[in-house]
């Protein structure tokens, strides 16, 4: 859970942090755009940015993926790029959230 926040706190600059819906999530206009959660089965990444979704959607296979939630397993299992390039395109566009 560090390691994801730390990539939050660094990639999505001009961000504001906060604790809503019982998770870490970071927001930008009053709309929390990304957020994530460490759960008995799985590490959610609750991303909601759908233009961001689509854009990574190709590099999700064999992963559980919702609308806007990707699901990793595992801590082992979290491809730390993916995670990366997400919080990214999040920070560097502007589109609608879900």
């Amino acid at each position: 859970m560090q390691r994801l926040r730390r990539i939050c706190r660094r990639e999505l600059v001009g961000f504001t942090e906060c604790w809503r819906y019982a998770m870490p999530g970071y927001e930008r206009d009053g709309e929390i755009e990304i957020a994530f959660k460490v759960q008995r089965r799985y590490t959610s990444l609750y991303v909601s940015r759908l233009d961001v979704m689509d854009k990574v959607r190709g590099r999700l296979a064999g992963l559980s993926v919702g609308k806007g939630c990707v699901r990793f397993p595992r801590v082992t299992a979290i491809d730390w790029d993916l995670v990366t390039d997400v919080t990214r395109l999040t920070a560097t566009t502007r589109g609608e959230v879900c």
